[in-house]
């Protein structure tokens, strides 16, 4: 069938709105794939990046403070920290630490 076809088929509208309520639900979930998405933008969020950086929270703020650790604000109380700033900041980090 090319893209300029159409098929038309009989539906009773309960049937159509199940089909429908099923397309927009799947299509919510596509769309919240946050792992996909923060993949594919590099971004991680402060929990992530602690785990990452195994270490906690209040660590992370001072590294943000010293300014050893780059982020960005996507919007007001939404920060998040690039994939690549983060490997820079371990790269950095090991490079200081002889023995390592």
């Amino acid at each position: 069938m090319t893209t300029t076809e159409q098929l038309s088929v009989p539906l009773p509208l309960p049937e159509f709105k199940k089909l429908l309520a099923e397309v927009v639900r799947e299509e919510i979930r596509a769309s919240q794939a946050c792992p996909a998405e923060k993949a594919e933008d590099g971004l991680m969020t402060i929990k992530e990046t602690c785990t990452l950086l195994k270490v906690t929270r209040p660590t992370i703020y001072s590294l943000m403070k010293q300014g050893k650790l780059r982020y960005v604000y996507l919007a007001k109380n939404r920060l998040r920290f690039r994939k690549a700033d983060v490997q820079e900041y371990i790269t950095v980090k090991n490079a200081a630490q002889p023995g390592r």
